[in-house]
């Protein structure tokens, strides 16, 4: 009973700290008006019954965040601040599942704060809090790949969860989807390897739990597409816009043939120029870090408290002789998963879709949070690791 409140009230203080943040910063930033009144607009053709099978006019992206503003609106909120409650909620219901994850995973009390605390500090970055608002997929976007990495560290988890969180994922948009699916195979693999089960069966299961995330958004994808097809009244034509749009944004010759349309869009737009991808992740990662995304000295702060915590629990292990060339091992071995897994979370999309990234460079830099998140969280549940290995002696 006792746990079950700590992990309760944990998990409700984060919510509320997510919330307080982003409820006080409310229109303090437009994040993406033209996306945004896209979505409001759908919205109110859906409540008033315009659109058949709730599909709307821009049919390159999923309709969730239309969705949610549904019942809101049926019940009279109209304005758009009063509409962004419905994702600055969202965001801090997956904040608290964030936090929710780390309690139960980590079993050093240092390490339970030091990674809350690390998770906390995204409530400071104005990329992060200023966009919680938003009434497109990128509040909702961001806030499941937390929620996910959350749910993946819990050891009891079913593998339905990842399922069905996947489908709301792909359902939200797919700007993140690579994101999404690299911050619940982290947390899994966190999991899996701290069971000291071998790594034929640590893989097996991650495996598992990938082809579960995989198929949500598999599903959420052919939602989308059937929609499209009472749309277009063409399951070709569907297809073609759908699978066309994103192989233009892929920079793929194919799309000429499936959506010549969208490919002239954009070579109108200047976004289908060819850039060398090294320069999209060097302009991004600049971009990142010099256009108010990040707050530095709370980031430096963050580091800090990792090295710190490392320091204490490596030294008190090492008094207590708890590590061994294998654990040290393990521990290493972890952390160079948990950095690839990072490196892997942010950059897919940029380097698989180079014409979308480079069209979107206003809002394609919040990518970089998710390898923020997965290597700070990653590297405290590991650290955590150290201080959980058995004795070798007993305690002095």
């Amino acid at each position: 009973m006792k746990r079950f409140i700590l992990l309760f009230s944990v998990c409700v203080i984060f919510s509320w700290l997510a919330w307080n943040r982003g409820f006080t910063s409310l229109e303090l930033s437009l994040t993406d008006p033209v996306s945004e009144r896209l979505a409001v607009d759908d919205a109110r053709s859906i409540l008033k019954g315009i659109h058949k099978f709730g599909i709307v006019y821009y049919t390159h992206y999923p309709n969730g965040p239309s969705y949610l503003l549904l019942l809101p609106m049926k019940y009279g909120l109209s304005t758009d601040k009063s509409l962004r409650v419905v994702p600055v909620a969202f965001s801090a219901i997956c904040f608290g599942l964030l936090a929710l994850g780390i309690v139960i995973h980590c079993s050093n009390p240092l390490m339970k704060i030091a990674a809350l605390l690390v998770a906390a500090t995204f409530l400071w970055q104005p990329g992060v809090v200023l966009w919680m608002g938003s009434l497109y997929q990128h509040s909702y976007a961001l806030a499941l790949c937390f929620a996910g990495f959350g749910l993946g560290l819990i050891p009891t988890i079913p593998i339905w969860a990842f399922f069905g969180l996947a489908f709301i994922s792909g359902w939200m948009g797919y700007d993140f989807t690579f994101a999404f699916v690299f911050s619940i195979i982290t947390g899994r693999w966190l999991v899996y390897s701290r069971q000291n089960r071998s790594l034929r069966a640590t893989l097996g299961n991650l495996s598992l739990n990938l082809f579960a995330t995989c198929s949500g958004i598999a599903l959420a994808i052919v939602t989308h597409i059937i929609q499209n097809v009472f749309f277009f009244g063409s399951v070709k034509a569907a297809f073609n816009d759908l699978i066309g749009s994103a192989a233009a944004r892929a920079g793929m010759e194919v799309a000429k043939e499936l959506n010549p349309q969208y490919v002239d869009f954009l070579v109108a737009a200047g976004a289908s120029t060819p850039h060398p991808r090294t320069t999209l992740v060097t302009d991004m990662i600049t971009a990142f870090t010099t256009r108010g995304w990040i707050a530095p000295l709370i980031l430096k702060q963050c580091l800090q408290v990792i090295v710190a915590s490392f320091i204490i629990i490596f030294l008190w292990s090492l008094l207590r002789r708890r590590l061994t060339v294998y654990s040290c091992y393990s521990v290493i071995l972890s952390l160079l998963v948990v950095t690839l897994l990072a490196c892997a979370s942010g950059l897919t999309w940029i380097l698989l879709m180079p014409n979308h990234a480079r069209f979107h460079f206003h809002l394609i830099p919040r990518h970089l949070f998710v390898p923020l998140l997965i290597w700070g969280l990653g590297a405290c549940c590991v650290i955590d690791r150290i201080s959980a290995l058995p004795n070798r002696k007993a305690p002095f």
